[in-house]
């Protein structure tokens, strides 16, 4: 078990193929280790929520051809938050100059899109994305309950 004492933090790094079939096993995956490292259930899945959403879209739409292609998922845990870097080589798209949905006007009669993208920028209590060279890199950053640090006090 990792220790998250003042200071110091807890990493975890994962790899997956772009197919929508490889996400099930890194939320399970991501669930456990936020477990492990003491994150209260209620920040793990929101953070699993967004990292389900923002994965599921780099397998869908990231690529223009249908070669396997490889997301990182770089968890860190620090003493007040939970940090998740998603890196991935497609197509180069910021998902914060997306337009926000109207939610206003019906289901029926709202443009497809933009809702998870919305979704994710509400959960998390930051997202920042830049694009070194060819890589799309979206950090989200959850800032973690009171309860869940001050056990580690």
């Amino acid at each position: 078990m990792n220790s998250f004492r003042s200071g110091h933090m807890a990493e975890k790094t994962f790899r997956i193929e772009n197919r929508t079939s490889a996400i099930p096993k890194l939320i399970d995956d991501t669930e456990a280790w936020l477990k492990q490292g003491g994150v209260d259930h209620v920040d793990s899945y929101v953070v699993c929520v967004a990292l389900d959403e923002i994965v599921s879209n780099i397998a869908k739409y990231a690529h223009t051809d249908d070669k396997l292609h490889l997301i990182d998922v770089r968890l860190s845990i620090v003493r007040e938050r939970v940090v998740t870097e998603i890196e991935d080589d497609g197509v180069a798209f910021d998902p914060l100059q997306s337009a926000e949905p109207d939610l206003d006007i019906s289901v029926e009669d709202r443009q497809i899109g933009g809702l998870g993208i919305h979704l994710v920028k509400n959960l998390m209590d930051d997202v920042a994305y830049r694009r070194d060279g060819t890589r799309n890199r979206l950090t989200l950053t959850k800032n973690r309950a009171p309860a869940s640090t001050e056990a580690e006090q």
